[in-house]
């Protein structure tokens, strides 16, 4: 017993002793790995839906990756004009399997298990602090490996990963935590240089994945005070090349911004929501978040979350203000858990602050969970340290204790994330639940009439536009959709007075002049198609739909040559167009 007492004595400060659960970090990233392959097994398959398609499927930036303008450019209506790294991998998965749906979830779940395993070694390198290892060191690991694991399988994380588009999300997490480690591994190492160089390049990288990432740097400045340095002005004395390059990196990404705002300027941008309102709502809503967490039920992709009036928010606005004050209180003290209040305040403000067309969407959350899931595990490690010391409670039992704890918590995660996961394996099945769950979400009741259209329930598909119209009346879309199925069943005279109200409500919808056309032509009013297809054209040009329904009405008018032109056109914007091929086919054949 002696000797093992000497060897404890002698032991370097910065190597702690290996605790009893403490384990290898290479079992603890295979755990990981294999953990989260599991879980989200079945979302592999999921189809594109929502703003998969304008971004992915119709987008046709990114169909040839040799064409570099295009992937500086982004879709009408999307967010894609100022995330061109997104572009880029979009374009990278299109190059290797164009519309395979299985190598985008391959690379969405790539980046999640990466994005858990930074996350592991930054716990695991804080505790491992000066200020933190003398109470944790010697369960850095562990308390590591079950933080990213939590994290990991959390079914809150679900939409960042399956539903594909998310990726500006769960890409911009990997980066920031990337940045983050780097920062954390210069600080730790002779070598800073190099691993502060690594942390400013994966900020730019995070850049121009989504704009979120601009609060690393301030909140990078809190970490170093409060886990690195004596104090604020030490840590910018001693990090400031590290926070000049942050610095520079923010002005690249102001850049980026500048330049996608001017060039979506007139591109169909969703509008915001009234500035007051929402921020009215936005406490509601975290708090929602913070339910989601503790409950992941009911989860929904689709909230459309109504603005709320400052009678029924003061209360939460009341409680949010105080917890933000607190937070900042121990930031200002430097306390540890000030710096994970400020993690999760800090990551969830962009969205909280400037209004976006959806107050929720719970992609969000995908870092900001991180901070209470952290706050938890280690706060329930601490917590078992003190009744073992006060209470004399006995070190196996808390073990335990904690190991059953976690397998409870990780299968039980893990089996509602892969639970979750399987609603996404169709458009129909995920619009359905999304209906379920948001029963007064007009959007969601439209998307589901498309998908069941698409499947072969028109008559369903009539109910749920139906439904669109009575919670939205001014919602031209669903009058657009529901004069195209009327259109298909032959009930033109019906389908003809929903599309033009559609274009009474929205007199630049292409889509909707382009379904008149159509209606027209199955009416026998040729002439008239082909006005309503010119207009969808001059509206929007790269519409392939709209140039392949103008091919038909041309060539049923004898104008031949420019039905070819047209067919032609629709299978250069869109080359699997097979309706467009087979008309081009014919008329080709007829023409000879």
């Amino acid at each position: 017993m002696g000797r093992r007492k000497k060897d404890i004595k002698h032991r370097s400060d910065s190597e702690p002793a290996r605790a009893p659960l403490d384990f290898p970090i290479p079992a603890a990233i295979i755990l990981l790995l294999i953990a989260g392959a599991i879980a989200y097994a079945s979302s592999l398959n999921g189809p594109f839906i929502y703003d998969d398609i304008p971004n992915i499927v119709d987008n046709q930036a990114i169909h040839d990756i040799h064409n570099t303008v295009n992937l500086f450019q982004g879709p009408a209506g999307s967010g894609l004009y100022t995330r061109p790294f997104i572009r880029v991998s979009l374009a990278v998965n299109y190059a290797f399997g164009g519309d395979n749906v299985r190598g985008y979830h391959i690379l969405n779940l790539a980046v999640h298990l990466l994005a858990g395993i930074a996350l592991f070694g930054i716990v695991r390198r804080t505790l491992l602090t000066d200020r933190m290892k003398a109470i944790y060191g010697q369960a850095a690991t562990t308390l590591g490996f079950a933080c990213a694991l939590l994290w990991m399988l959390h079914p809150l994380q679900t939409q960042a990963v399956t539903y594909i588009i998310q990726r500006c999300e769960s890409m911009m997490g990997l980066f920031f935590l990337l940045t983050f480690y780097c920062a954390i591994r210069g600080w730790q190492s002779s070598r800073s240089g190099l691993w502060h160089g690594a942390a400013v390049l994966f900020f730019l990288l995070g850049a121009g994945s989504k704009e979120v990432i601009a609060v690393a740097p301030p909140l990078l400045l809190i970490y170093d005070a409060v886990f690195m340095k004596k104090g604020w002005k030490a840590a910018v004395r001693t990090s400031w090349p590290l926070y000049c390059g942050l610095a520079g990196g923010l002005i690249v990404l102001a850049f980026i911004v500048m330049l996608g705002m001017q060039a979506a300027q007139g591109a169909g941008l969703k509008e915001s929501l009234p500035p007051v309102q929402y921020w009215q709502t936005q406490p509601m809503v975290i708090f929602h978040y913070l339910r989601l967490v503790v409950w992941p039920d009911p989860l929904c992709l689709d909230y459309v979350w109504p603005l709320t009036t400052w009678q029924k928010a003061w209360p939460s606005i009341m409680i949010l203000s105080t917890l933000i004050a607190l937070a900042g209180w121990a930031v200002f003290k430097r306390k540890p858990a000030g710096f994970l209040g400020a993690w999760f305040f800090a990551i969830l403000a962009p969205t909280s602050l400037v209004p976006l067309p959806d107050p929720a969407f719970e992609h969000r959350m995908y870092l900001p969970l991180a901070a209470l899931v952290v706050l938890v595990v280690v706060g329930l490690y601490r917590f078992g340290l003190i009744m073992q010391e006060r209470y004399a409670v006995g070190k196996d039992k808390l073990v335990l204790v904690g190991v059953v704890g976690l397998l409870v918590l990780v299968l039980l995660l893990g089996g509602i994330t892969y639970k979750r996961n399987g609603v996404y394996a169709s458009e129909v099945s995920i619009w359905t639940d999304t209906v379920q769950k948001s029963p007064r979400n007009s959007r969601a009741h439209l998307n589901l009439g498309l998908e069941l259209d698409r499947a072969g329930n028109p008559y369903e598909a009539i109910r749920h536009f139906e439904e669109a119209i009575r919670l939205q009346p001014d919602y031209a879309g669903a009058y657009s959709n529901m004069g195209n199925v009327l259109a298909n069943l032959g009930k033109t005279d019906d389908a003809i007075r929903y599309l033009q109200e559609a274009i009474r409500l929205k007199a630049d919808y292409a889509e909707a002049y382009s379904n008149l056309g159509v209606a027209y032509g199955r009416a026998g009013r040729l002439n008239e198609a082909v006005v309503q297809l010119e207009h969808a054209l001059r509206l929007k040009p790269d519409y392939a739909a709209a140039h392949s329904n103008l091919g038909l009405a041309l060539g049923r008018l004898g104008r031949k040559q420019e039905a070819i032109a047209h067919f032609q056109e629709a299978l250069r914007l869109k080359p699997d167009y097979q309706a467009a091929r087979m008309n081009l086919e014919l008329l080709m054949r007829m023409n000879k």
